[in-house]
């Protein structure tokens, strides 16, 4: 791949990318054809003392994507399949930004990705996910819209972020006509808290708190029937350093 970037002046770069991507099938499988993409991205990049802006195209050109039938997306036979030619093209917006005040840093950070998804041929599968294909249909599990956006308190010893997650709803299997519920996934959205504390120069301690709001939503459904977001958990620990 080759990668430029310029700067148009002491706060802004442009920059663009291409990438050539490759990836193989696993080893004994005659009929199975390796991967291949081309991936494009550009883009600019705003940066003024602690406030930094960043928006990203990219388009990324598949042949013969790469599928396999896991224990997590199938029946666990593990059979390689290709799927033809797909498209995926999207924009990611991010900012971050931080904050100091009467000796804290308060840093903050947003993060949005759209995504669309095509294939680009038609054909047959055996696998549930895609199935029948007709040229244009969307690819299953790929969210349009992705959010990230984070607060926290950082100060000497310790530091504090609360952090949040939405992904819309996904297809589950592949297709361009209107979703009903039964072949979609549920809009998530996730809350969680993050905590550190240093107790000595070698020894921190730690607590998470995933899912705060104790969000329930189906966020797949194979194998074996739809699958629920995990619940509510907390962590804690101690991390040595030597």
């Amino acid at each position: 791949g080759i990668g430029l970037v310029y700067q148009l002046n002491p706060s802004i770069q442009l920059l663009a990318g291409v990438h050539k991507g490759f990836s193989p099938p696993g080893p004994g499988v005659d009929d199975i054809h390796p991967e291949e993409s081309i991936n494009f991205e550009w883009g600019g990049r705003l940066r003024s003392r602690f406030t930094e802006l960043n928006a990203i195209a990219f388009h990324n050109r598949y042949k013969n994507l790469l599928g396999e039938d896991t224990h997590f997306a199938g029946e666990e036979t593990y059979a390689q399949f290709n799927a033809g030619k797909v498209n995926v093209d999207g924009l990611e917006l991010s900012t971050s930004h931080k904050i100091n005040t009467n000796g804290y840093w308060v840093p903050l950070a947003f993060n949005y990705t759209f995504t669309k998804t095509k294939f680009l041929s038609s054909f047959k599968s055996d696998f549930d996910g895609w199935g029948d294909v007709t040229a244009g249909d969307e690819l299953p599990y790929v969210p349009v819209h992705q959010i990230f956006a984070e607060a926290g308190v950082i100060e000497q010893n310790w530091k504090f972020y609360l952090r949040y997650r939405y992904m819309s709803f996904m297809r589950t299997e592949a297709g361009s006509s209107a979703l009903v519920d039964s072949k979609k996934t549920d809009p998530i959205s996730i809350v969680d808290l993050t905590g550190e504390f240093q107790v000595t120069k070698n020894i921190d301690v730690y607590m998470k708190v995933l899912n705060v709001l104790d969000y329930q939503g189906i966020v797949a459904a194979r194998p074996a029937g739809v699958r629920p977001t995990m619940p509510r958990a907390v962590l804690a620990g101690i991390r040595f350093s030597l």
